[in-house]
């Protein structure tokens, strides 16, 4: 039942809904991850010698003898034995071409092969982990479950996906006022994504090589904090207080209100979109303000300074926080990125061939990169392999 799934899956004739378990089939066993790939070589090598319209015989005993080569032969998994086993037939010149083309091939295959058997042993999905640094210094590791601290400062909560930050009643009581607000920071790795209630009730969704730093104690003026990549914002409400995330010299203040900021210090562009409320953005260096409605977000051109106002699908980000994949007419580019970050893997897109194609789809991160890749790899038809530690898309 399974092998017949690779197959429909290699043809691309899965449905949407089986693609999940096939691929927690292929995570079950080593054996089921090298059968996966060793189908996916035998359809890609099948439908090469196809286009060189050779008979099904021929096909059969050119991929015979590169499989017996390559050391992949397995007649009884792959394909039925033919009606005729009578194959002594002397290979013409323009077969022992197309086997000579096979090989070439079969070897770009093996080394697909190679990849998606070290992707499958060592890519981790991106995990629930984050890294806590009190004002004090001392760190705290989340993402363990019933993982409790408690301070002068906080009551800290962590139940292993989200840490909740309490002023401690000593905090509250205090009436001395420090000349310089000590600063806490919550850091997320490659690989790693965190949420976070934060001492005024605020919500944060915190993505991988993120870091947010905030306050002790926000004060009655403002509750400002700092970012440096990517997070989710859930603010709560105080009149007079306004929430205000700082992204270099620039800055987003909201009284309450939901919105997404994109500003990873690599990357040439910072975006940040509102989902509900209303923000106001400024740039402190050029004397620039911008207000946001919903369902629209500002792109901010980081070297020139110059913001672009669009709309967006805001299912973009809850997908994110709620562990889902979700490219709505992405690039390879901006994806190729994504997954960077996300598997804690370095990848080098090493063609401009697929620039003007856009991606759409969505899939668990869960899962791990190689359904990702298998994804991608349908649309876009790249090759792939390892180099070292660093995957080569080509």
């Amino acid at each position: 039942m399974m092998i017949g799934k690779v197959f429909r899956f290699c043809e691309n004739r899965l449905p949407e809904g089986e693609i999940a378990s096939l691929y927690e089939w292929v995570n079950e066993s080593d054996r089921n991850k090298i059968l996966f790939a060793e189908i996916k070589n035998y359809y890609t090598a099948n439908e090469v010698l196809r286009a060189k319209k050779l008979s099904y015989s021929e096909r059969e005993h050119i991929l015979e003898q590169i499989y017996r080569q390559q050391g992949w032969y397995r007649r009884v998994v792959f394909r039925p034995k033919p009606a005729t086993m009578a194959l002594q037939v002397a290979l013409s010149i323009t077969v022992i071409s197309s086997v000579l083309l096979g090989l070439v091939q079969l070897n770009r295959y093996q080394r697909e092969r190679e990849a998606v058997q070290y992707l499958s042993a060592n890519i981790k999905a991106a995990d629930k982990k984050a890294v806590l640094t009190l004002s004090t210094g001392d760190e705290l590791v989340l993402g363990l479950k019933d993982n409790k601290s408690k301070s002068k400062q906080y009551d800290i909560e962590d139940d292993g996906s989200k840490v909740r930050i309490h002023e401690a009643e000593v905090a509250k009581s205090s009436k001395t006022v420090a000349a310089k607000p000590s600063i806490n920071t919550i850091s997320t790795e490659l690989g790693g994504y965190y949420s976070a209630v934060l001492p005024d009730g605020s919500e944060v969704w915190i993505n991988s090589k993120s870091k947010i730093t905030f306050p002790e104690n926000f004060g009655k003026k403002e509750r400002r904090v700092t970012l440096v990549g990517e997070a989710y914002f859930s603010v709560v409400k105080k009149d007079n207080i306004p929430f205000i995330v700082e992204i270099g010299h620039r800055t987003i203040e909201v009284l309450g209100t939901e919105f997404n900021v994109k500003a990873y210090k690599e990357e040439p562009l910072h975006k940040v979109s509102l989902v509900k409320g209303s923000v106001l953005y400024s740039d402190n260096s050029r004397g620039l303000s911008r207000q946001l409605s919903p369902e629209r977000e500002l792109v901010i051109d980081k070297a020139s300074g110059d913001v672009t106002e669009g709309g967006f699908d805001p299912y973009i980000y809850s997908a994110w926080q709620s562990g889902y994949f979700l490219f709505t007419n992405e690039n390879l580019d901006e994806i190729v990125k994504m997954m960077s970050r996300w598997f804690d893997i370095e990848i080098k897109l090493e063609t401009d061939q697929y620039n003007e194609m856009k991606f759409n789809g969505k899939i668990s991160r869960e899962l791990g990169i190689m359904p990702l890749m298998s994804k991608l790899q349908m649309s876009y038809k790249f090759r792939y392999y390892m180099e070292d530690e660093t995957l080569i898309i080509k």
